[in-house]
């Protein structure tokens, strides 16, 4: 097809022993470009927040309209939230800076958060308060197991549990290194 750059767009986590699905597939896909023969760079971001982004936005959802937000687990699972702003940037920047080529760069935000302070930041933007109610893993693990049979699309499923336990964060040291990116801050 004449393709001469190739960028790929993975995911924070992705590993050959990595315990969700998900991020085993992204891993995969990660061998095929590295096999592929082409000039890429590959960009393994957490999760990504912006104006239409359906994590952070389905959370403010749920704190607009429920007088409770429910925590799974204890919360203190960290994620290092990046703005779409900036994974664009690096995308496009990527095109014409050789140095990015045959790399692969973690993307995160400028510091972790846990999901509770999350929370606790989209609440104070909000100027929302609400009861938090920490669900054991236990019970929402049974609870997901009953959507993913009764339901056409589970509004969580068994992957998504797992990948919500473990940290998502990285060192974004050679992302600004090589992109000179000043990254946004979750709160900004």
């Amino acid at each position: 097809a004449g393709v001469k750059r190739y960028l790929h767009m993975s995911a924070l986590g992705s590993r050959p022993d990595a315990a969700s699905r998900y991020h085993l597939t992204k891993y995969a896909a990660e061998q095929h470009v590295r096999r592929s023969g082409l000039d890429y760079t590959i960009f393994r971001p957490s999760v990504i927040f912006g104006p239409s982004d359906r994590f952070i936005n389905l959370l403010a959802s749920l704190i607009r309209f429920s007088p409770v937000v429910m925590i799974i687990g204890d919360g203190k699972a960290e994620i290092q939230p990046v703005a779409v702003r900036d994974v664009v940037q690096c995308f496009i920047s990527a095109l014409e800076n050789n140095q990015t080529r045959w790399k692969v760069y973690d993307v995160g935000g400028p510091r972790a958060l846990s999901f509770e302070e999350m929370v606790d930041k989209i609440l104070r933007v909000m100027g929302r308060r609400r009861l938090k109610i920490h669900l054991p893993i236990r019970w929402v693990e049974g609870l997901v197991r009953l959507f993913e049979r009764g339901l056409p699309v589970a509004p969580l499923t068994q992957d998504q549990l797992v990948m919500l336990q473990e940290d998502n964060t990285c060192d974004v040291g050679p992302l600004i290194a090589d992109f000179g990116i000043r990254l946004q801050d979750f709160t900004e």
